[in-house]
């Protein structure tokens, strides 16, 4: 199982999207500094946005979330996020 996530950085608001099998070590890293798109804000929120079952469908969601309308969605979920908590 692949897991689709979303990062929020809390100061800035920068976002990242990304999907890995091992979502507890990938956080881990990148609150760690270890991944260079996201060294630089350590502090966020994650959220998982979606699940695959292959590494192409991952690849794949991962791509449509980077494209602009996933982007689109994406400011919907979080404004749905912001609204219930």
């Amino acid at each position: 199982m692949y897991y689709i996530y979303f990062l929020i950085d809390k100061n800035n608001d920068r976002t990242y999207v990304g999907f890995t099998a091992d979502l507890k070590k990938r956080i881990k890293e990148h609150r760690d500094g270890k991944i260079k798109s996201t060294k630089k804000f350590r502090n966020f929120k994650g959220y998982v946005i979606g699940r695959a079952s292959s590494i192409e469908k991952a690849r794949q969601k991962e791509k449509y979330y980077k494209s602009h309308a996933g982007r689109r969605k994406l400011r919907v979920i979080l404004e749905n996020i912001k609204s219930s908590g």
